[in-house]
């Protein structure tokens, strides 16, 4: 089942996509923008100026937009060379695709390549992400510093709720070690809010250092708003590790049926004999899809191919198949 992702969806609300042409909007890959921008720089934008019109060749055809030249004074350089100020250019589509560009006054880390006299965005959907005024330049190759950069956003006290929601995004896509090491070290914040935002990412992660609070929240209705809750359940989906087992079994009791349904995703990814006995409680979940993950993680475990429905089969004959992994449960596990 595919994982939750409404950080994500978040930031995508925010561009208004118009669904009338087909958008280029695309997932955030930090690696990607740090590997191929020639330029990274933290700084503030302080100039913004319309100088024509321009046109955007797509893959879906032209675009017509409109053609700005900026400034931006340099606080940090985190990649290549350049002075201060830096001047860039940009297009904005008359229509709104998901291409975002720059206002004056934004802080920010932008992400660059030279068109020759100039700087541009190397990505024109993501050509830049958060960053805190006044932090340290951090060290480590490129890659450590940027890391480092949105990490100091978490940390800062000062970011405002979509600048930790394109951040935490940024992070939990970053498959890194680095990213993992800023993610937990950044749970030390007093913000309740924030601390299970940075808790959920980290089980989406599959890292286990977000489960304790993640299971508290889900353990305890009411403890957060709807939207971490939901949050804080769909990132069990994420997990794979067997160590996550004894808190899953606990979950699965719960009376959140989107918390139980993630746990019988994440006790069949675990592959582990130990998720065989609380996959059997789930063979009575009032919900479909969770009776399937149910059925299906028995199957894998065991290795009974046979009984290893597909979704659709599983809905054609569920009788049949939650009387046999029934049976097999009290013989073997009771």
């Amino acid at each position: 089942m595919r994982q939750r992702e409404s950080l994500a969806a978040v930031i995508v609300t925010l561009i208004f996509i118009n669904q009338s042409f087909p958008s280029p909007v695309h997932p955030v890959d930090v690696a990607a923008l740090t590997a191929n921008a020639e330029i990274i720089v933290v700084g503030r934008v302080t100039d913004v100026t319309r100088i024509g019109k321009d046109v955007i060749q797509l893959p879906a055809g032209p675009v017509a937009a409109d053609h700005f030249l900026g400034s931006l004074r340099i606080d940090r350089l985190l990649k290549g060379h350049s002075e201060t100020p830096l001047s860039f250019e940009f297009s904005v589509p008359d229509m709104p695709i998901g291409f975002q560009g720059a206002t004056e006054g934004e802080y920010a880390m932008f992400f660059l390549k030279s068109t020759g006299k100039n700087f541009a965005f190397y990505d024109l959907v993501h050509p830049s992400l958060p960053a805190a005024p006044d932090a340290p330049l951090p060290s480590g190759d490129t890659l450590d510093r940027v890391t480092a950069t949105l990490g100091q956003v978490l940390s800062s006290g000062q970011a405002s709720l979509s600048e930790q929601v394109r951040v935490l995004d940024a992070l939990g896509r970053l498959q890194t070690s680095g990213a993992g090491k800023v993610l937990r070290a950044a749970l030390r914040t007093s913000d309740a809010d924030l601390r299970l935002r940075i808790a959920t990412t980290l089980v989406a992660r599959g890292d286990l250092a977000g489960l304790d609070l993640v299971a508290s929240t889900l353990l305890h209705p009411g403890s957060a708003s709807p939207e971490l809750t939901q949050d804080a359940a769909g990132s069990l989906g994420g997990l794979k590790d067997a160590n996550a087992i004894p808190t899953l079994a606990k979950l699965i009791a719960t009376g959140n049926s989107d918390a139980r349904r993630r746990a019988a995703v994440a006790l069949r990814q675990s592959g582990s004999p130990s998720a065989l006995e609380p996959l059997s409680r789930l063979l009575n979940d009032p919900d479909t899809a969770t009776r399937y993950y149910a059925v299906i993680g028995l199957a894998e475990i065991t290795h009974e191919d046979d009984w290893a429905p597909s979704f659709p089969e599983f809905q054609r004959d569920e009788g049949r198949y939650l009387a046999h992994w029934r049976s097999w449960a009290e013989l073997n596990l009771h």
